[in-house]
């Protein structure tokens, strides 16, 4: 039912760029998962992909 489902994450958020931002996909826009994308925006200053990336590896070497 949800295969193929994937987010999509605005790398500089939409509320930053403005309306007059020219949208680039291949710069501007990464596929996450549902949940990788909740916790990039967990706190107002969005957590960068990187950092999540971070979290994820912390938890599987523990």
């Amino acid at each position: 039912m949800a295969e193929g489902v994937i987010h999509v994450h605005h790398l500089h958020p939409l509320s930053e760029v403005g309306e007059a931002h020219l949208l680039d996909p291949v710069e501007d826009l990464r596929p996450v998962c549902a949940n990788c994308h909740v916790v990039l925006h967990l706190r107002k200053e969005v957590f960068k992909i990187e950092d999540v990336r971070e979290f994820l590896q912390q938890r599987t070497s523990s």
